[in-house]
């Protein structure tokens, strides 16, 4: 087996490598970029608000089934909102920390899968 593998090894020719090629110059771009203020845009491009599953931790999973994600979003009780608009990071976050543990409570004496829908407002 070797020596075959030795035989056609012998009979291969080897290529030259490729010759590269010039790029053309790049066309130099202008430093200063005219940007229309943010009042003839509408403003941020991002979303408003987002929705998040509150519950025990051993029952927040990721499904990518849409029929789970519309029953949570359809459920009878109503979604709790939270505006967290204009804040800096740290209070905010200190804002969703007082909170929580009522929206855990809600959530388990609620019906499967014990998670709860919250909005929160941001921007």
């Amino acid at each position: 087996m070797r020596r075959k593998i030795r035989l056609n090894a012998m009979s291969l020719e080897r290529m030259q490598p490729k010759s590269k090629t010039k790029r053309a110059e790049s066309v130099s771009v202008p430093l200063s970029i005219a940007n229309p203020s943010m009042a003839e845009l509408g403003g941020k491009a991002s979303k408003s608000h987002i929705f998040v599953q509150v519950g025990e931790i051993s029952n927040l999973y990721k499904t990518s089934k849409s029929a789970a994600r519309n029953r949570n979003r359809q459920s009878t009780h109503t979604v709790i909102t939270i505006d967290l608009h204009g804040l800096p990071k740290v209070v905010a976050l200190a804002k969703l920390d007082v909170p929580l543990p009522r929206w855990v409570d809600v959530a388990m004496t609620g019906e499967y899968p014990w998670v709860i829908p919250v909005k929160i407002i941001r921007g």
